[in-house]
């Protein structure tokens, strides 16, 4: 089991055509990622890599709450609630490897595409994003097992 907390995302850049004329740039600035539900992952051997590795299906949501939609102006009153608790999944995967005091460190990346449509309804449209593959790397590195009878202050 996989119990993720939100993320922090950077800024994606948007290039929109509105109404199929006129090019405008806009940003969604920080973005958060979250969890929907807890993922399904596994550990297995990886003959390929010849190593340990850790898969996981992670059912998310993604919130820009920042959005800049200045192109649409007062066309969409309510612009940045449109990309609220959009949902994606990731299928992230990468190797597991144990660390020298203990820790277990997760290399973590995205192997499948997550497109997200936004409606603004008409007359200006959809616009539609994607997390392209490799384009969400987690690293995780948990606490250490040895010395953490020290490390919990027993004697």
């Amino acid at each position: 089991r996989v119990l993720p907390q939100f993320q922090h995302a950077t800024s994606l850049k948007m290039t929109v055509t509105v109404a199929g004329i006129l090019p405008s740039t806009s940003h969604t600035y920080q973005t958060l990622i979250r969890p929907r539900r807890v993922g399904d992952g596994r550990i297995y051997f990886n003959e390929e890599a010849g190593q340990t590795w850790f898969e996981v299906l992670l059912p998310l949501y993604v919130d820009a709450p920042y959005l800049d939609l200045d192109f649409a102006g007062d066309i969409v009153a309510n612009a940045r609630e449109l990309i609220q608790s959009q949902e994606i999944e990731l299928h992230l995967q990468g190797p597991l490897t144990n660390l020298p005091d203990g820790r277990i460190k997760l290399d973590l990346r995205n192997s499948n595409r997550a497109p997200m449509t936004i409606d603004l309804g008409f007359p200006v449209g959809k616009i539609h994003l994607q997390i392209p593959p490799q384009g969400v790397r987690i690293n995780l590195v948990g606490p250490p097992l040895k010395g953490l009878n020290q490390i919990l202050g027993a004697r």
